[in-house]
């Protein structure tokens, strides 16, 4: 991302955030009441997510690329009862141990990724069998003409949203990976555009199941 595109993101997105959540605060709360155990969040951001983290979440690793982003994602999570800490780091290369995870979430972070399907290869690296992938994320429409609408879009709209695409199939990238089983995906419409709900478990490759 340029220079101007990563100070224009980190400006803007801050003040996105009251018409987000009045849009999306229900489907965070949601999606975070299945998170357990030792868990990291993918694209942090400013930390919008760190309302919604259960009790049943022990630990807890914030990473995101924008140290703007991350220094206001740093402050809320004072907050949190669990012991947490936050890294600058890209979802392309997560700064996390193998197997060292029991719940991945991403929100609102794959569509917005350099490859998207490198950051999902790396979630499944850092769960360990049987752990699980949260994920809400807004997709490509199912119904054609949107979806070529939101391609010609995406060409404008992802150099002034910090490369955010409007475009990408997340749910059917997971649902068609071999190493997730998906338990449940849920599509719902806001703000104009298909979102999804995805909780999917990562599949040992050697047993051929999840272990839990």
């Amino acid at each position: 991302m340029a220079l101007w595109q990563d100070r224009w993101f980190a400006w803007i997105y801050p003040r996105t955030e009251p018409a987000l959540e009045r849009e999306l605060g229900s489907l965070r709360r949601e999606l975070w009441a299945a998170a357990r155990g030792r868990t990291l969040l993918v694209g942090a951001g400013t930390g919008l997510d760190l309302a919604y983290v259960p009790a049943s979440v022990t630990e807890l690793t914030l990473v995101d690329p924008h140290p703007g982003l991350l220094a206001t994602a740093r402050a809320r999570a004072r907050r949190l009862s669990m012991p947490w800490r936050a890294v600058q780091g890209r979802g392309e290369a997560l700064p996390v141990d193998d197997a060292s995870q029991d719940t991945v979430v991403a929100t609102l972070v794959l569509c917005s990724v350099e490859d998207p399907r490198r950051v999902l290869a790396e979630a499944h690296r850092v769960l360990r069998p049987g752990g699980a992938l949260l994920a809400l994320e807004h997709v490509a429409s199912e119904r054609p003409w949107e979806r070529r609408l939101q391609g010609v879009l995406t060409g404008l709209w992802r150099h002034v949203a910090g490369g955010c695409r409007l475009d990408r199939p997340t749910d059917v990238w997971i649902a068609g990976d071999p190493g997730w089983s998906v338990k449940r995906r849920r599509r719902e419409r806001h703000l104009g555009v298909p979102w999804v709900l995805v909780h999917a478990v990562r599949v040992d490759a050697e047993r051929g199941h999840a272990d839990r």
